[in-house]
């Protein structure tokens, strides 16, 4: 489980915890002479301050993918200037596997977007889809930086 994840889980529990505490002293009130307008402030003020923390995790989510997927764009331009840096026939059996990686790169900006304007409802599914995309992204980045280090190695022991 994630950093992120825990402290999620952690908040989620304090606000509950926070929820059963009040509405019991809320029952406690009640025979004092608390009024049921009261009640209703109090839980919409519990309900603002949880709207509020899931926006800020939403933005604080946002930022860090936005700055993997910048990142992701610097490996790519790494690993092109390392294939350009070949002969054709080594930046032919890598150029391909590039092209796919901005491809899905792109796409998975164009999900990022997605996600930041999305309603509560479907900001979980949103966010598994680009979580997902973003886990294919890393593989394939792999497989292309594999790809081309194999071609390297073979074309050096082909020189030899």
């Amino acid at each position: 489980m994630n950093l992120e994840a825990c402290c999620i889980r952690t908040h989620v529990r304090g606000v509950l915890a926070g929820l059963v505490n009040a509405e019991q002293n809320v029952a406690a009130k009640t025979t004092v002479g608390v009024s049921v307008q009261d009640v209703k402030k109090e839980t919409k003020e519990a309900l603002e301050v949880t709207k509020e923390f899931t926006a800020q995790q939403k933005e604080a989510f946002h930022e860090k993918m936005e700055a993997e997927l910048k990142e992701m764009q610097t490996r790519i331009n790494n690993l092109k200037e390392k294939a350009n840096a070949t002969s054709a026939e080594v930046r032919a059996g890598v150029d391909k596997q590039i092209d796919e990686l901005e491809k899905k790169k792109v796409e998975a900006g164009k999900k990022l977007q997605e996600l930041k304007s999305a309603s509560a409802a479907a900001w979980g599914d949103l966010k598994a889809k680009f979580l997902a995309m973003m886990k294919d992204l890393e593989q394939s980045y792999k497989r292309a930086l594999s790809r081309l280090q194999e071609i390297l190695s073979t074309s050096r022991s082909s020189a030899s």
